[in-house]
């Protein structure tokens, strides 16, 4: 998990008064997007960062990344976290730059066809490079395209239903069955991410019926201090306190190893009003 550097806030001191406390500096979470070449990881996140989809995006040639920016605001704080989300070809010859995309990387979302089977079969292979890279980051098993799934018979969506459950099980991964272009279930990806990471309250509602675009995942209880995530930036709150409360979650996240509604809004909204930062309900 990486950091970038606290910053202050300048401002004239008057005596008597409590100087301002520093700013806690926004979390970097780096996520991994691996997977075969066409399976839809370049819309996924263009779609995400930027709301967009292009019918006509290009194949990925080598590392594509970009940086969004979500607020969690609640009980009148609030907290940026930066995603810096990286993206490689699905090439054979994209190996090399491997290493790049996943070291540091806080999350690995493998990313398969949900129309293509061996697109699953294929994410096997990039799991045990990825995990050899990496053997800290938090796995995350996202199928792709499930508004095309739906136009297959229904033997080949219950079959790849089934293999894509067992897998994630078998690597105690989250599962998410996604779609950029309506689209389903893209922030929600980046919701469970922070509730995994940050051990926060379970607020996406988990849809596990068959033939449904599945979002299953466990939460991850992490022991907390006397205050809770929603007070890290008052000022009745030392702000070292605040630092290492958000430090033990990050380490937690960055340093656990792993054993082997139905459609959104076009654009969804990156802040959270008046809402709790433990709901995670960005």
């Amino acid at each position: 998990m990486l950091f970038r550097g606290r910053s202050e806030t300048a401002s004239t001191f008057v005596e008597g008064a409590r100087p301002p406390l520093p700013v806690l500096a926004a979390p970097l979470v780096k996520v991994a997007l691996v997977g075969d070449s066409q399976v839809g990881k370049t819309s996924l996140m263009v779609r995400f960062v930027e709301r967009g989809f292009d019918e006509t995006q290009l194949q990925t040639q080598g590392v594509n990344f970009m940086e969004k920016t979500v607020t969690l605001r609640g009980r009148g704080v609030s907290q940026d976290v930066t995603f810096s989300i990286w993206d490689i070809g699905g090439h054979k010859d994209s190996g090399s730059m491997l290493p790049l995309v996943c070291n540091d990387a806080s999350v690995i979302l493998l990313v398969f066809d949900l129309t293509r089977h061996e697109t699953l079969d294929s994410i096997r292979e990039w799991h045990r490079k990825a995990r050899g890279l990496n053997k800290c980051a938090m796995p995350l098993l996202v199928g792709v395209k499930y508004d095309l799934l739906l136009e297959t018979p229904p033997a080949d969506h219950a079959h790849v239903e089934a293999m894509a459950r067992k897998f994630a099980a078998a690597i105690e991964a989250p599962l998410i069955f996604s779609s950029p272009s309506v689209p389903i279930n893209v922030t929600n990806i980046f919701k469970v991410i922070m509730i995994r990471l940050f051990g926060l309250k379970a607020a996406v509602p988990q849809i596990t019926g068959q033939g449904e675009p599945l979002v299953l995942y466990e939460p991850i209880s992490i022991a907390a201090p006397s205050f809770v995530p929603a007070s890290v930036m008052q000022e009745d709150r030392s702000s070292d306190s605040s630092k290492d409360y958000m430090s033990a979650h990050m380490q937690h996240a960055a340093c656990t190893p792993r054993n082997a509604s139905l459609s959104e809004s076009a654009a969804p909204t990156d802040n959270l009003s008046d809402r709790d930062l433990r709901t995670a309900r960005i």
